[in-house]
């Protein structure tokens, strides 16, 4: 795995179908928002980091624009969503948008 966007859904998706139980959970340390890359394949693949980066924010943007909307389209889709689901908005680096890209 080359690059990875978080844990949700799946956490939130184990803990209500399965049952599992987080062994650590500290609320304030969320950012709600973080994205990983591998070092070397950033460094081997700038165009693909900022493209995921420009489509994230794309999808942020949208969510603040339409977020029942956005729910709807996520029920239809056979998404895990309810009850787990959390405020994502205002989502980026230092608290912000991802801005210039």
């Amino acid at each position: 795995m080359d690059a990875w966007a978080g844990l949700d859904p799946m956490m939130a998706e184990t803990e209500l179908e399965k049952g599992s139980v987080l062994f650590h959970r500290n609320a304030d340390a969320n950012t709600y928002g973080v994205l990983n890359v591998r070092e070397v394949f950033a460094k081997e693949h700038p165009e693909i980091v900022v493209r995921v980066l420009r489509q994230y924010e794309r999808a942020q943007q949208m969510v603040d624009r339409e977020s029942g909307g956005v729910a709807e389209h996520a029920r239809q889709g056979g998404a895990p969503f309810g009850r787990a689901a959390g405020d994502h908005r205002g989502v980026g680096v230092g608290g912000g948008h991802f801005g210039g890209l």
